[in-house]
């Protein structure tokens, strides 16, 4: 992801994506995306491997497969509330 140079390869990108979870993903509330990002955030991201130092960190392996999985996940979710904004608009 966020890797890909033309649009073939972009669609073969978003195919991969997990899908949706349809009830996160009908959430149309911009403020409950910001305060769902921030415990996802807060739950996955800064974790015991994420120290109060300015860092680099060596992060393990898992960490950075379990940042993947989120990552995709939550841009399976934005794809599908971004859709569902624009279908909604566009009625």
């Amino acid at each position: 992801m966020g890797e890909t140079a033309t649009p073939a390869e972009a669609i073969a990108a978003i195919a991969s994506l997990p899908p949706p979870d349809p009830i996160r993903s009908a959430v149309s509330d911009p403020g409950a995306w910001f305060h769902e990002s921030y415990d996802l955030a807060r739950q996955y991201v800064y974790t015991s491997d994420i120290k109060e130092d300015k860092g680099p960190y060596a992060v393990p392996q898992s960490y950075v497969d379990d940042a993947k999985t989120l990552a995709q996940s939550q841009a399976s979710i934005a794809a599908a509330r971004l859709a569902n904004l624009l279908n909604n608009a566009l009625k």
